[in-house]
C-alpha cells in the first residue's frame, strides 16, 4: 500500500536525522577535539552563569534581569553611577526588585512604606558598611583596621556622636559658625563684594565656619589654607578609594596625596591634645574619647577623624549653593521670603554702642518663624539629593508592604534606598515632581491641616530621605539646618545678590552627573564662570548680623 504524504515526509525527516547523526559521529570520531570544544563552550558559559547568578526563594522580590547575563548591572551601575537607580525604575517600576550583581544581589526599594519598614527593621544593619567604608576611605590596612575594630566599638561611637549632636551640644556648635559667617557678611561694606564663583566662595566660607566650629581656635585650617581645598580634593577620590576600589594610585592619585596631608596635620592636632581645650565641639572630644578607648593611638585618631571633616562638609555646602541659587534666582521667590522675614527680623533690631543696628537671630525659632525658606530648603534637599541608603541583610527576614505583601529578605544581601527615586515618584509629590516648586512642603503642610487624614502627609514624609533614617538618621543634620537657614536668611533680608555681568537674578546652573559615594548634586564646572555682586542691601547698609541658638526646636529638618 502506497504511504500518505505525511507519512513520506516523517520516513524523510527520519532518514535526514538519522544521516546527519551518523555524519556527526563519524566527524567527531574524526576530530574529537573540535567538536569537543564546541559543546564545552556552551557547557562552561551556562556553569559560569549558574554559579555567578544569587540563588533566589519564591518570595523574595521579583528578579529584575541585566540585558548582558551575569555583568550587566555592573556595567550599567559604573557607566551611569547617580543615575542608574532612576533608569532602573522607569524600565521597571516595582516597590522592590532583586538586582543580581554577579553572584551577589541588591534589593532595590522604592516604595515610601517599604523603605520606611526597612529603616526600622532591626535585622537590616548600616554597621556593616560603616566598617567596610570606612576602612577604604581611610586607608587602613587589615592588620591595622581588625584588631581595633569591633561591633561594640562601632555602638559605643555611634552613642558617643548623636549624644554630642543634642541639646547644648549643637547650640555651641551653630553659634560658633554662624559667628564665623556673620563676621564675614558684616565685613561686606558700601562697594559690592565681587564674587568670581559664587560656589567655591560658599564652600570656602563654610567650610572655614565648620572647621572653627569643630575644632576651634587650634583648628588646623587656620595654619594651613591649602587644608580646606584638601578636604574637598580628598572628597573626589572615594569614588575610586571605596566604590570602584579600582587602582586609586592612578585614577585618584591627588586626592590620596590630599588624603595623607590631611592626616597627618589631624594627627598632630590630637597628638597634641588640643581635643581637649575648652572650645572644642563635644563631637570632636567624643569621638576622640571613645576611640582612645578602643586602643587608638593618637595619629590613628588622625587619620580615623579625617572623615569628620569630609561628612561635615560634603552634602551641606552643595545644598547651601543650590538653596542660595533658588532664592535668588526667582525675584517673586525673594520678594515672598523678604516678605515672610523682614518683620520678626526688623523686631530683632537693636542699637549697641557701635551706633550700627544689630540684629539678632535665634536660629532655633527659624523653622517656625521662616515655614517659606524652610519649605524651600526642603525642597532643595528633594530636588538635588542623590544619596542612597544602604543596608544589609543580617538575617533571614520579611517586609510588609502598606497593602500586605510579604517580601522575604535574605541574610547576606545588601538593601539600597535611592533618594532620587523616592524623591521623583509622581504618586506621591505629583506631577510636577521633576520641577523645581518652592512652597511645596508649605502646600503639603497646609493641605494636610485641612484634611481629615494625614495620609498625605505620611506617604512623603516616608518618601523624604535626604538624611536616612532609622538609627543611623544624619546626626549632623540640625547643624546643617541652622547654617544653611542662617545664612541665607542673613543674604536674602540684608543683601542683594545678582548676577555680575548684568545685575539680573542668579542663575541656576546645571548640575553635574550624580557620582556614587556623593549625596548631593554638584553644579557643572563646580560653578564656573557663575559671577555675582554681593552687596548691602538699601536700608540695610549699617546693619550687623549676630545669631543665637538657646532651644532644641529645630530637629525635624
Amino acid at each position: 500500500m502506497a504511504s500518505s504524504p505525511v507519512a513520506g515526509a516523517r520516513d524523510n525527516t527520519a532518514t535526514m536525522g538519522g544521516g546527519l547523526a551518523a555524519l556527526l559521529l563519524e566527524n567527531v570520531a574524526g576530530s574529537p577535539n573540535s567538536y569537543l570544544t564546541i559543546f564545552a563552550i556552551p557547557a562552561l558559559l551556562f556553569f559560569f552563569r549558574w554559579v555567578t547568578t544569587p540563588s533566589m526563594s519564591a518570595r523574595e522580590p521579583p528578579l529584575v534581569k541585566p540585558t548582558i547575563p551575569v555583568i550587566g548591572h555592573i556595567i550599567h551601575l559604573l557607566g551611569k553611577e547617580g543615575a542608574f537607580y532612576t533608569n532602573i525604575y522607569k524600565k521597571t517600576p516595582m516597590p522592590i526588585a532583586t538586582l543580581p550583581l554577579a553572584n551577589h544581589k541588591i534589593y532595590f526599594v522604592t516604595s515610601p512604606s517599604l523603605i520606611q519598614a526597612s529603616l526600622k527593621n532591626k535585622n537590616l544593619s548600616f554597621d556593616p558598611f560603616m566598617v567596610e567604608f570606612g576602612k577604604l576611605m581611610l586607608g587602613f590596612s587589615d592588620a591595622e583596621w581588625n584588631p581595633l575594630v569591633n561591633q561594640q566599638l562601632v555602638d559605643d561611637f555611634v552613642r558617643a556622636i548623636h549624644g554630642a549632636m543634642l541639646g547644648e551640644h549643637l547650640h555651641k556648635m551653630n553659634a560658633t559658625a554662624l559667628k564665623y559667617i556673620a563676621e564675614r557678611l558684616d565685613q561686606i561694606g558700601t562697594q559690592p563684594l565681587k564674587v568670581d564663583n559664587l560656589y567655591m566662595w560658599t564652600r570656602q566660607l563654610v567650610t572655614m565656619a565648620t572647621a572653627e566650629a569643630l575644632y576651634g581656635h587650634a583648628n588646623p585650617a587656620r595654619e594651613a589654607p591649602e587644608f580646606l581645598d584638601d578636604i574637598w580634593t580628598m572628597g573626589t577620590g572615594i569614588y575610586h578609594m571605596v566604590i570602584t576600589r579600582f587602582l586609586p594610585s592612578v585614577f585618584a592619585p591627588d586626592a590620596l596625596a590630599a588624603r595623607a596631608r590631611l592626616q597627618s596635620t589631624l594627627g598632630a592636632y590630637y597628638s597634641a591634645r588640643h581635643d581637649s581645650n575648652p572650645d572644642v565641639a563635644r563631637i570632636v572630644k567624643a569621638r576622640a574619647d571613645t576611640l582612645r578607648r578602643y586602643g587608638f593611638s593618637d595619629a590613628q585618631i588622625g587619620r580615623f577623624e579625617m572623615a569628620m571633616y569630609h561628612v561635615a562638609t560634603a552634602n551641606t555646602i552643595p545644598t547651601l549653593f543650590w538653596f542660595l541659587c533658588h532664592v535668588f534666582a526667582d525675584p517673586a521667590i525673594i520678594a515672598r521670603a523678604r516678605e515672610e522675614l523682614d518683620a520678626f527680623v526688623t523686631q530683632s533690631m537693636s542699637l549697641p554702642s557701635s551706633g550700627k543696628r544689630r540684629v539678632t537671630i535665634n536660629v532655633s525659632t527659624l523653622e517656625a518663624r521662616a515655614p517659606f525658606l524652610v519649605s524651600i530648603y526642603r525642597e532643595t534637599t528633594r530636588m538635588y539629593a542623590q544619596n542612597v541608603v544602604n543596608r544589609r541583610v543580617m538575617a533571614d527576614t520579611e517586609l510588609v508592604s502598606a497593602t500586605g505583601e510579604r517580601y522575604t529578605l535574605k541574610k547576606g544581601a545588601d538593601m539600597h534606598l535611592p533618594a532620587e527615586v523616592a524623591h521623583t515618584l509622581s504618586d506621591v509629590w505629583g506631577r510636577d515632581s521633576d520641577e523645581f516648586v518652592a512652597d511645596r512642603f508649605l502646600q503639603q503642610q497646609q493641605q494636610v491641616q485641612a484634611a481629615t487624614s494625614g495620609k498625605d502627609r505620611r506617604t512623603t514624609a516616608q518618601a523624604f530621605i535626604p538624611f536616612g533614617g532609622g538609627k543611623h538618621l544624619c546626626p549632623g543634620r540640625n547643624f546643617a539646618f541652622a547654617e544653611n537657614l542662617a545664612m541665607v536668611l542673613a543674604l536674602a533680608v540684608g543683601f542683594e545678590v545678582r548676577r555680575a555681568e548684568d545685575g539680573g537674578p542668579v542663575p541656576v546652573p546645571k548640575s553635574a552627573v550624580g557620582r556614587l559615594g556623593h549625596g548631593i548634586l554638584n553644579p557643572e564646572g563646580l560653578g564656573e564662570g557663575l559671577e555675582v555682586n554681593i552687596e548691602r542691601r538699601k536700608g540695610w547698609e549699617d546693619v550687623e548680623w549676630r545669631f543665637v541658638s538657646t532651644s532644641s526646636t529645630a530637629t525635624s529638618s
